[in-house]
């Protein structure tokens, strides 16, 4: 089951690019299970954090600030977005089951 549509948009917001959601019953109960993809968030978050650490060092020309810069904007662009998103899924999912 796709999660989105399927397009070329590369929006960060958007987290997930593909993404599956099963129900597997046993005896008595259901559980619900689903499993999503944050391949392009990474790329993504990767590419422009490397961008911006990139000019930083270049600016500064301190590799330490370089990395200190990347590594912080990752953390933001992907580590942020990943934490929300799944926090969000799962109450999305909860609501909707």
């Amino acid at each position: 089951m796709s999660l989105v549509k399927a397009s070329n948009r590369w929006n960060i917001l958007d987290p997930y690019e593909r993404g599956e959601i099963r129900i597997v019953r046993r005896r008595d109960e259901a559980w619900l299970i689903y499993r999503n993809s944050t391949r392009r968030m990474l790329a993504i978050a990767t590419g422009l954090s490397l961008a911006a650490g990139l000019v930083a060092g270049v600016i500064g020309q301190d590799p330490v600030l370089a990395l200190g810069v990347s590594g912080a904007i990752w953390l933001g662009l992907f580590g942020l977005n990943y934490l929300i998103a799944a926090a969000r899924f799962g109450g999305w999912l909860s609501r909707a089951a």
